[in-house]
């Protein structure tokens, strides 16, 4: 298990992406957040970066299952805090995943103090998930969302370009290709499945070094308008609390 999650977030250029922009997006902020929400935090895998990037001395991580990192759970159309108790809520790549997307957003604008942040990465050109998949969001459409419930983006960055998207496109490819995939990664593993865990891990090197170095021509090119993804860090509107 651990070697799986050290194996993620070292050889992926995606948790690399979101590692970065965390970094960079504490920089653009002054003081620090007391309380930190990872909605869908699953096993934390931005925890450290975030603590260090926004100064957090308590971070609780929310999913819809336990994990041997999960505080608590509940679902994150419906979370139980009360209104305006939290200095930043962070979420990466869940919000596609929530059935409605509006509704999360509103309980984000409720919980999250008036000058507090949210950070979160999403999805635009990418394959549907296995489990539960809803929307994409351009920029612009993030940004227009996050707008109508009351967060003015502070920083923002898009996930690679035109390559990168394509590399993500052949990633997603190479860990559909041997039948057996698990339709949400809190399913059981089996003998089957960690032995094809081991084959696509192996499968995937040649397609990751593919990813970084389209991310690094990427880096070289004007950004058009296809791209993976996108983060944002946006805040609340009214006074800051920090």
């Amino acid at each position: 298990m651990y070697l799986s999650r050290a194996y993620t977030r070292f050889a992926n250029p995606v948790a690399f992406l979101a590692r970065q922009f965390v970094d960079a997006a504490g920089k653009t902020v002054a003081g620090s957040a007391s309380t930190c929400i990872d909605v869908g935090g699953g096993t934390t895998p931005y925890r450290a970066n975030v603590i260090a990037a926004f100064g957090v001395h308590h971070y609780i991580s929310i999913d819809v299952a336990p994990t041997d990192q999960t505080n608590l759970v509940a679902d994150a159309c419906r979370l139980p805090l009360r209104a305006a108790c939290v200095d930043l809520v962070v979420s990466f790549d869940v919000i596609q995943h929530v059935v409605d997307a509006e509704r999360f957003l509103v309980e984000l604008s409720r919980i999250v103090r008036p000058g507090g942040l949210v950070l979160f990465t999403f999805p635009f050109l990418y394959a549907e998930c296995d489990f539960r998949d809803y929307e994409r969001w351009t920029m612009q459409g993030m940004r227009t969302a996050l707008a109508r419930h009351g967060f003015e983006t502070a920083f923002e960055k898009r996930r690679g370009g035109t390559l990168f998207a394509f590399a993500c496109g052949l990633t997603w490819i190479i860990q559909h290709l041997i039948p057996g995939q698990r339709t949400s990664w809190r399913q059981s593993r089996t003998a089957w499945s960690i032995v094809r865990s081991a084959i696509v891990a192996l499968l995937m090197l040649p397609a990751h070094a593919f990813a970084w170095l389209a991310l690094a021509v990427d880096g070289l090119l004007p950004v058009g308008g296809a791209y993976m993804g996108g983060a944002v860090l946006a805040r609340r509107a009214g006074a800051e609390t920090r």
